[in-house]
């Protein structure tokens, strides 16, 4: 059982929503053929984009030279192949009806583009059959509590599904300039004081549960219209 398994059963089982037993005898059978394929693409994307941070870490602390050329030379090469792989992940979620269909609703989100859309695909087949509260907790953006007796402490975000959780951390950034609804949202909770990392993990969580209700619904997101109030 890899992390991502063992991440789901431990985020799964403490939650009051949890998933029916038809619901996991269908989950633990064997990937279709093009949801394998891409979720290799995404592990394969992910590997490439860790290599080429860890090399621009060490360029950073290296003076010009030929070290610093060769790690130039090797991060140019993995540019162009993270553009391969971005290519046959945009190939492969269109060569399945149901996968095309499911990118097309996360990427009818204003802040989901293509990559994290098909990250969400490949490590989180189960959005659109969970609970709200399940959803943002295998996408590592519930917040947990930290309390002790009596004492209540702060809630945290943990745990979760790695690279939907990297994925969705972009997402929510984005969203936050291109996407009226969840710029909205971030500036309530801002206005009330909220400090700007709640704020954009209270926006990173609403984007996973509205993905998990656009997928539920098979629908594609639409803006909110401004209220009344804002208009006047």
């Amino acid at each position: 059982m890899d992390s991502y398994e063992c991440a789901r059963c431990c985020l799964a089982r403490p939650l009051s929503a949890r998933p029916s037993r038809q619901y996991e005898s269908r989950r633990a059978r064997p990937l279709d053929r093009h949801l394998q394929q891409l979720k290799d693409l995404v592990s394969a994307r992910a590997a490439c984009v860790e290599e080429r941070a860890n090399r621009r870490k060490r360029l950073s602390e290296l003076r010009a030279g030929p070290a610093a050329d060769a790690l130039e030379r090797l991060n140019a090469a993995t540019d162009r192949e993270i553009g391969v792989l971005d290519r046959a992940l945009a190939e492969t979620l269109a060569a399945d009806e149901a996968l095309a269909r499911r990118g097309a609703i996360l990427q009818s989100v204003a802040g989901i583009g293509p990559v994290s859309a098909a990250v969400l695909c490949a490590d989180m087949p189960e959005l659109g059959r969970l609970g709200a509260k399940q959803a943002a907790a295998l996408a590592g953006t519930a917040p947990f509590a930290s309390d002790s007796g009596t004492a209540r402490g702060s809630r945290h975000i943990r745990g979760g599904l790695p690279r939907p959780r990297k994925a969705l951390h972009m997402a929510g950034t984005a969203a936050r300039h291109c996407n009226p609804d969840m710029r909205a949202f971030y500036q309530r909770l801002t206005a009330r004081g909220k400090p700007h990392q709640v704020a954009a993990s209270a926006v990173i969580r609403k984007l996973v549960v509205l993905a998990n209700a656009l997928l539920r619904d098979n629908r594609a997101w639409q803006p909110q219209p401004p209220s009344r109030e804002a208009v006047a």
